[in-house]
C-alpha cells in the first residue's frame, strides 16, 4: 500500500489539518487562512439556516448547537486572535438580528434567558471555558486534594503539568502557578522558556492562561479591595457543612468586611494570612478576628483560587474531604461552572421582567412571529417611524405616523396601542374574547401595557365568550401579530390599516392556534 507522506513548515501558505484542527507553524499566513476557511463555512451555514423561519430563541439555538459547532472544535486547540473572534463572533450576532432593525445588542443576546437574552455562545467566552477541563484540575494538585481523580485522567494530568513546568521554568519562583495565577509576574526575564511574545502562536498554553486571567484580579492590590464574603463559598464540601450565610447570620456587620480587615500580606512568606492581631484594624475589628477565628477552623470555607495565596499548611487543611458528592465534584469541572464564577453580576433591575416571567412568556404556546414581535417589543427594539426619523432622516422625512390622519409622533405606544385604528382592534379583541364591559382609553392602555410586560390584568373573563380555553396572553399574542401584519401590509404594498379585515384576520389567528392546541392535547 502506498503511503502518502507530505511536509508542512512555515513556508506553506496553508496549515496541516490533523483530526479537525489546524496546525499552525505561521501566524501571520497560515493562521489567517485558517480562519478564514471557518469563517466561510460558518457564513455559508448562516445563509442555509436564514431561510428557515426561526423564533429569535430558535436562531440561537441553531446557531450555539449547530452553525458554531465545528468553531468549539477547533477552539480546543487553536489560538485565533481577538480580532478573529470578534468576526465570528459578528456573523452570530448578525444571523441572530436578521431583519431586525434596531438590532439587539450583543450584551442582550448572551444574556441567560431567565434575564431576557437568548442565551448566544460568545467566542471569546467560549474559547477560555473550553480550556476549563484543564485549567480546574491545576488548583486541586497544588492543594493536595483528593477531588483530583474526580477532574479527569491523572497520567494525562501528569503530562500537563510537566510541560507548563517547563515552559514557566523560573529560577526564581517555586512554581508556574505564580505565572498562572499573577499576571504582574509574567516577566521574560523571570521565565526564559516562555515563547516571546511575537511568537505567541508557539505558546500551546496561551489559552489555559486566558481562562485563568478571566476571573482572576487584574490587579494584585485588588484582592483587599473585594468583600471577604465573595471569597466565601457554599458548595458543600462535607455532610455536616453549614452555608456562609447560616454561620454568619448572628455577625450583622459581617456583610461590610473586606478582605484586608481578615487577611493581609505577609511579605517574608510571600503569601496572604489571617491576620494574628486586629489591633490596627479601623474596621469592625471585634466582628473580624470572630470571622478569622472561623475560617481558622474550617466553619467558613474559602474558595480555591484565595486558597493558593494562603500558607501551605493552611490551603491543606481547607481543602474538601473526600465525602464530597460526586455531582457537585463533576459540576466544578464543568464549563458551566466555570461560566457561573466569571459571569458578571446582574441587578435585578436590569431585567425588564423577572426570571418566571421570562420563562412562562417563552414557553407559552403562541405563533413564532408573534413571540419574535412581543420579545422585541420588550426590549423596545420597534422600527418606529420617530427611531427611523432619527437614524435615517433621509428615507423617513416625519416621525409621524403613516396610518392616522391626525399628525401623532410615532414611539413604541403608539405603534402598538394608542394609534386610533389600532386601537379599535384592541376594544374589539377585549369585547368579543375577554369581557364585554367597556373600558375608557386610558385603562385600555393601561392593561395593554401590563400584558406586554407579562403581568396579570385585574379582569374578570367571560366564559361563556369564544376561544376560552385560550389564555389571555395567548390572545394577546395573537392580536399584536395582526396589528403587526396589518401595519406592514400598509407600509409594504400599501393595503389600507382596515379594522374589520384586521378583526377578521385575528379571530382567523386564533381559531388556528386554538384548534393546534386541541389537536395536540
Amino acid at each position: 500500500m502506498r503511503k502518502h507522506v507530505g511536509w508542512n513548515d512555515g513556508t506553506f501558505s496553508t496549515p496541516l489539518m490533523h483530526l479537525g484542527y489546524p496546525i499552525c507553524s505561521n501566524i501571520i499566513t497560515q493562521l489567517n487562512v485558517a480562519h478564514q476557511k471557518l469563517y466561510d463555512s460558518i457564513r455559508n451555514a448562516i445563509h442555509i439556516h436564514s431561510q428557515r423561519q426561526l423564533f429569535i430563541r430558535g436562531r440561537a439555538a441553531v446557531m450555539n448547537s449547530l452553525i458554531y459547532s465545528t468553531l468549539w472544535h477547533v477552539m480546543r486547540l487553536t489560538t485565533f486572535t481577538i480580532s478573529q473572534l470578534l468576526s465570528l463572533r459578528s456573523l452570530g450576532a448578525s444571523f441572530i438580528n436578521r431583519l431586525i432593525l434596531p438590532r439587539l445588542s450583543f450584551d442582550t443576546l448572551v444574556q441567560p434567558r431567565t434575564t431576557g437574552g437568548v442565551g448566544l455562545l460568545d467566542p471569546l467566552a467560549q474559547q477560555q471555558a473550553l480550556q476549563w477541563h484543564w485549567v480546574c484540575p491545576i488548583l486541586p494538585h497544588y492543594l493536595n486534594s483528593p477531588l483530583l481523580p474526580r477532574y479527569t485522567t491523572v497520567s494525562l494530568l501528569r503530562i500537563l503539568f510537566y510541560a507548563l513546568s517547563w515552559f514557566y521554568y523560573s529560577s526564581e519562583l517555586s512554581h508556574f502557578l505564580y505565572y498562572l495565577l499573577l499576571s504582574s509576574s509574567r516577566r521574560q526575564l523571570w521565565f526564559p522558556n516562555k515563547p516571546l511574545l511575537q511568537f505567541t502562536y508557539l505558546n500551546p498554553f496561551i489559552n489555559l492562561q486566558t481562562c485563568v486571567s478571566s476571573f482572576l484580579p487584574s490587579n494584585f492590590d485588588t484582592c483587599y479591595d473585594i468583600l471577604l464574603r465573595s471569597l466565601l463559598t457554599n458548595h458543600p464540601s462535607f455532610h455536616s457543612f453549614i452555608p456562609a450565610d447560616l454561620v454568619l447570620q448572628s455577625y450583622t456587620s459581617a456583610i461590610q468586611l473586606l478582605v484586608s480587615d481578615v487577611f493581609l500580606f505577609d511579605p517574608e512568606s510571600q503569601v496572604i494570612r489571617v491576620r494574628f492581631s486586629f489591633r490596627h484594624v479601623s474596621r469592625h475589628p471585634t466582628v473580624s478576628k470572630s470571622v478569622a477565628m472561623l475560617i481558622l477552623s474550617h466553619q467558613l470555607q474559602l474558595k480555591p483560587f484565595f486558597l493558593t495565596q494562603s500558607p501551605p499548611q493552611f490551603s491543606r487543611l481547607s481543602v474538601s474531604s473526600p465525602t464530597i458528592r460526586c455531582g457537585s465534584r463533576i459540576l466544578l469541572n464543568s464549563i458551566r461552572h466555570f461560566k457561573q464564577i466569571t459571569a458578571p453580576t446582574i441587578s435585578p433591575a436590569a431585567s425588564l421582567l423577572r426570571p418566571h416571567q421570562w420563562r412562562v412568556l417563552l414557553s407559552t404556546a403562541v405563533p413564532l412571529t408573534a413571540r419574535t414581535v412581543w420579545y422585541r417589543a420588550i426590549h423596545a427594539k420597534l422600527p418606529i417611524k420617530s427611531l427611523l426619523h432619527f437614524r435615517i432622516p433621509h428615507d423617513h422625512p416625519s416621525p409621524n405616523c403613516t396610518i392616522c390622519l391626525n399628525s401623532t409622533v410615532e414611539d413604541s405606544l403608539h405603534f402598538l396601542f394608542s394609534c386610533p385604528l389600532k386601537l379599535l382592534v384592541w376594544r374589539e379583541m377585549f369585547h368579543s374574547f375577554i369581557c364585554t364591559t367597556p373600558f375608557s382609553d386610558d385603562i385600555l392602555l393601561q392593561l395593554l401595557a401590563e400584558l406586554l410586560h407579562y403581568k396579570g390584568i385585574p379582569v374578570n373573563r367571560d366564559p361563556s365568550l369564544p376561544f376560552a380555553d385560550l389564555s389571555i396572553s395567548q390572545l394577546f399574542a395573537c392580536a399584536l401579530l395582526t396589528i403587526w401584519q396589518a401595519h406592514w401590509r400598509w407600509i409594504i404594498v400599501r393595503i389600507p390599516f382596515l379594522v374589520t379585515s384586521a378583526n377578521h384576520h385575528l379571530t382567523r389567528s386564533l381559531a388556528q392556534l386554538d384548534a393546534e392546541l386541541q389537536l395536540h392535547s
